[in-house]
């Protein structure tokens, strides 16, 4: 269910799906989440972790690119990053981690979080 939605759309997931919580932005945006413990079959089929242009490890809906990220988890000290990595691991990286089950999440989150530029704070956990 990721992706851009009709209204009429979003109306029946946020009626279909009591639990889910919805935000409604003023540009007339909706963002309907649900927390769940566990990667959704579509992120399994979809998701990589890489670097947002700002410099903040994201979560992407399909190969990097700054309109699809679905999830920004902290931002990165690059300079300790480009230190202390090999270059083949920063361009892994830049190009997109791919993530297909929870443990793989969890264990890129953790490896990274040692170069948060502030302490990485419930990561691990869905957001609210």
């Amino acid at each position: 269910m990721l992706g851009l939605h009709s209204t009429s759309e979003t109306m029946n997931l946020i009626k279909s799906h009591r639990d889910w919580m919805p935000t409604f932005h003023k540009e007339g945006t909706v963002r309907i989440e649900e927390k769940v413990d566990d990667l959704s079959p579509e992120c399994r089929k979809s998701a990589y972790i890489s670097l947002d242009q700002d410099g903040n490890l994201s979560l992407f809906d399909g190969p990097p690119r700054k309109e699809k990220v679905m999830r920004t988890f902290f931002q990165l000290d690059v300079k300790a990053l480009e230190s202390s990595m090999s270059k083949e691991k920063l361009r892994e990286l830049a190009d997109g981690i791919r993530i297909t089950d929870r443990d793989e999440y969890n264990s890129v989150l953790s490896s990274f979080s040692d170069y948060a530029k502030e302490p990485a704070k419930d990561v691990m956990r869905p957001s609210p």
